[in-house]
C-alpha cells in the first residue's frame, strides 16, 4: 500500500494511527516490525514511514504480507509508478533514465554523475510530476496503465532507447536554485 500525507515531511504521521486502526479491527494478525521503536514518541515523520506486517481479509482463509510505505506528496507519482510496474518494466525505464545521465527511483528522477566506478546522485529531484503520466512524457514514452506493464514489447523498447528524447515543455523542472 503506497501512501501520501499532506505535509509530509514534519507533519503528523498517520502510519501509526492506521496500523493502529487496522490491528484493532482484526485485519492486521501480525506486526513485522516493532511500531513502539519505529515511531518517534512525538508522531513526528521522520525515515520511519514503513510498516510490514501479516494481514487477513475476514473473508479469505490465507494470510498476506502487507507492507504500507508513506511517500511526500512530491515523491507519490515515482512510489506509484515503482510499486506498480513488473520488474522487468521498471529496469527498463531506469536503464532509459540511465541512459540519459539520470537515476530514476520511487523518490524521483535525479542527476547522475559517473566517475567511473563511482556514481554521484543529486539529492534533489529533477523534476516534480504529480502522475504517472507526466513521467512518462517527460520521457517521451507512450503511457502505459499499471495492468499493461507486465509485457515485454523488445522492439518498442528498442525504438525507444534509440530516438527517446526527453519532452519537459510542461514538466516543472526543478533548478538548481531550488536545491
Amino acid at each position: 500500500m503506497v501512501l501520501t500525507c499532506k505535509g509530509y515531511p514534519g507533519g503528523s504521521l498517520p502510519l501509526l494511527e492506521l496500523v493502529t486502526e487496522l490491528g484493532r479491527l482484526g485485519f492486521i494478525k501480525a506486526d513485522l516490525v516493532d511500531m513502539d521503536k519505529k515511531i518517534p514518541s512525538n508522531g513526528k515523520v521522520s525515515d520511519y514511514d514503513t510498516y510490514f506486517g501479516i494481514c487477513k481479509h475476514p473473508d479469505f482463509e490465507i494470510h498476506r504480507r502487507l507492507d504500507i510505505k508513506v511517500y511526500p506528496p512530491e515523491n507519490f507519482a515515482f512510489a506509484l509508478l515503482h510499486f506498480t510496474g513488473s520488474d522487468h518494466f521498471n529496469r527498463s525505464i531506469r536503464y532509459l533514465a540511465r541512459k540519459k545521465g539520470w537515476r530514476l527511483n520511487e523518490c524521483g528522477v535525479f542527476e547522475a554523475i559517473r566517475d567511473g566506478e563511482k556514481t554521484t546522485v543529486a539529492n534533489k529531484s529533477l523534476l516534480y510530476c504529480e502522475t504517472e503520466q507526466e513521467i512518462f512524457d517527460f520521457f517521451h514514452i507512450p503511457y502505459k496503465t499499471p495492468r499493461d506493464r507486465n509485457g515485454f514489447d523488445k522492439d518498442a523498447w528498442n525504438e525507444i532507447f534509440h530516438t527517446s528524447e526527453v519532452n519537459d515543455s510542461h514538466i516543472k523542472l526543478l533548478q538548481s536554485s531550488d536545491y
